[in-house]
């Protein structure tokens, strides 16, 4: 995509930006797509610093939400820490759920299945695709029926892809939760380096590095609830916020004077209409004297 861009003379992101076009929306009946991402919508997101909205945000709100995030390492296939974050109204409590080594893995799966099965109509919020997949694969390994727990997630990007533009270079949750004004304790916090504090945790049994990775798992967790209120919040005050604006059908700004200007027009044109009745207004035929 990129050499299609720079055949065409794009090589900045703010070049980028100026080949997004609002779209008219065709009259009759509205076919439903899949939703695609539309980069020169994330450039102008990011060269206007603001949040472009596609579509609304469909988020709704529950009594309860859990929030889960999950560490592993991938060239094993193997889960070591699970996260989850209860939130009912303003009180947050956060569970983690740790493997000291492979074997411990099926109880610290069984501890998350028994916690999750306390809150049957909560649902359980996560972002992309690895807690499913994790998820699945712990509950073949140990023959447990997942399905109650499947079918409650709901990924937090869903809302987000080909949908709310963001001025952040990608959807990934650290780039999402730093804009939004999430922290992160260590500066290196990313999923790679949490497999180099899980490689040292293993060779040294430090605690200092079970401690790290907690952290990070539990400021995830924050991070990921923080993104799903912010976007609970653009679905109810999008036409207010002055961070947000439309895609296509971007608001209009305009000064005290340009106000008064507009209204007055408006007035104008309340008055205004072409079937005025002919009968009110006559000509006469004749030579109008020269003065």
């Amino acid at each position: 995509m990129m050499r299609q861009y720079e055949r065409k003379g794009i090589f900045t992101v703010k070049q980028l930006s100026y080949l997004f076009k609002p779209r008219k929306r065709k009259i009759g009946r509205r076919k439903s797509s899949p939703a695609t991402h539309k980069v020169e919508l994330q450039a102008l997101a990011i060269r206007e610093h603001k949040i472009y909205l596609q579509e609304l945000p469909d988020v709704p709100r529950h009594p309860i939400e859990l929030f889960v995030d999950m560490e592993g390492v991938p060239d094993r296939e193997r889960y070591y820490l699970i996260g989850v974050s209860v939130c009912q109204g303003d009180t947050t409590d956060h569970h983690a759920f740790w493997a000291d080594t492979d074997h411990d893995e099926q109880p610290m799966w069984q501890q998350f299945v028994d916690m999750v099965t306390q809150y049957p109509a909560a649902p359980i919020y996560h972002y992309g695709s690895y807690e499913p997949r994790a998820i699945t694969t712990l509950a073949k390994r140990y023959h447990s029926d997942a399905h109650s727990v499947l079918k409650r997630l709901v990924n937090v990007n869903g809302y987000i892809y080909g949908k709310v533009y963001f001025p952040v270079r990608s959807n990934g949750l650290k780039d999402l939760g730093h804009f939004i004004g999430a922290t992160w304790t260590s500066p290196q916090a990313s999923g790679l380096q949490s497999l180099v504090w899980r490689y040292h945790w293993e060779n040294t049994q430090d605690t200092q590095y079970r401690e790290v990775l907690v952290t990070y798992n539990r400021e995830d967790c924050q991070a990921l609830q923080r993104l799903k209120d912010e976007l609970a919040t653009i679905r109810h005050a999008a036409d207010t916020l002055s961070e947000v604006d439309f895609a296509q059908q971007p608001k209009r700004y305009a000064t005290e004077v340009g106000k008064e200007v507009h209204s007055q027009l408006e007035a104008l044109l309340q008055f205004a209409h072409t079937n005025y009745d002919k009968r009110k207004i006559s000509f006469r035929q004749g030579n109008i004297e020269a003065v």
